[in-house]
């Protein structure tokens, strides 16, 4: 029955291959063990450890996502390679990812969507910066930059998150722990507990969705019972 699923062919740059069927709606990769395609022969450290990317099906279309720095690299059947970085783009059957040495290949037996345009049918997707020395969040389209305004103690959150994203080279988790101190710090004078974060939290994704994104929970991600990791474009 699995010939009913989408499902991929993943080959690793020693040549080893492996079928996974997709039978989920949502699956991160990346280099480390606890993704939901983990890619670990990567002797570059070019794949982010956690979410390098993420493969998802939305209204009957399966897309990939990048988040990363390095990017990757989709072959379309009959186009040109094209190269992804930070964006959104469709996937057609027979489509491969090229993730650093790694091969990805989709297949669909039973597609539900019709076939892309091919590379240039991108789904658009707002792109947020966080500048640390300005401790200032910008929405981003094309070169142009807007300044966004959330409130301080958001704003103290956004750039604790940012700094530590910078300093790691990559998306890391902030406890929760981490963030009461980086929001609240002396003024936590009633002792602020996990939900006290979990509303900046909302605040956050709010002012993303309010500003055009479809993936306020991506780029904001819930690490039940741990924290958050912030999944934006950081600069110093």
């Amino acid at each position: 029955m699995t010939d009913l699923y989408p499902y991929l062919l993943i080959q690793s740059p020693s040549g080893e291959s492996n079928k996974l069927v997709l039978q989920d709606t949502h699956y991160t990769i990346g280099r480390f063990p606890e993704n939901d395609i983990p890619l670990p022969e990567d002797p570059d450290s070019r794949i982010t450890r956690v979410k390098h990317c993420l493969l998802e099906r939305e209204g009957g279309q399966w897309w990939i996502q990048d988040d990363s720095r390095n990017g990757i690299i989709v072959h379309y059947p009959n186009y040109p390679p094209e190269p992804v970085n930070r964006r959104t783009v469709p996937l057609d059957p027979g489509c491969v990812m090229e993730i650093h040495g790694w091969k990805l290949v989709f297949h669909d037996p039973n597609p539900t969507a019709e076939p892309s345009r091919g590379p240039n049918d991108i789904k658009l997707t707002p792109d947020f910066v966080y500048k640390v020395s300005q401790a200032t969040l910008f929405y981003q389209e094309g070169k142009a930059r807007s300044p966004l305004t959330p409130r301080t103690k958001v704003n103290q959150m956004l750039g604790y998150m940012a700094q530590r994203n910078l300093d790691q080279g990559e998306p890391v988790l902030c406890s929760y722990d981490e963030l009461i101190e980086a929001a609240w710090g002396n003024d936590d004078d009633r002792g602020r507990l996990p939900a006290d974060v979990n509303m900046l939290a909302r605040d956050i994704r709010r002012l993303l969705e309010q500003n055009g994104s479809e993936t306020a929970k991506t780029q904001l991600e819930t690490k039940k019972g741990q924290g958050y990791i912030l999944r934006i474009s950081c600069e110093p």
